[in-house]
């Protein structure tokens, strides 16, 4: 069984002390079990990352704090629906 967080790979590497945090502009949820094994500041940055994606895209800043905290949900999916007008209340939803 490979451990997780995997080391190396082009995604993931400069990520916090954690190499398997994935770049939030590059897509790809983290499960919630995944998240846990998280160092803090490395938590801290996916979601800070996860939440100024969807603020500078101009979703409501309450919506996108929800949204940036459902680490299962691929940002750049939640990201897209956006763009295409989905509204911010419906993104979880949606990719759920």
């Amino acid at each position: 069984m490979a451990a997780f967080p995997p080391q190396g790979d082009a995604v993931t590497r400069g990520w916090g002390e954690n190499a398997g945090v994935r770049n939030p502009e590059e897509g790809d949820g983290v499960t919630a079990a995944q998240f846990e094994l998280l160092e803090p500041a490395s938590a801290e940055e996916l979601l800070r990352a996860r939440f100024e994606a969807l603020a500078e895209r101009g979703c409501p800043l309450g919506d996108a704090l929800v949204i940036a905290s459902h680490v299962e949900v691929d940002i750049v999916d939640a990201v897209g629906l956006l763009k295409r007008g989905c509204p911010p209340d419906l993104v979880l939803p949606t990719l759920a």
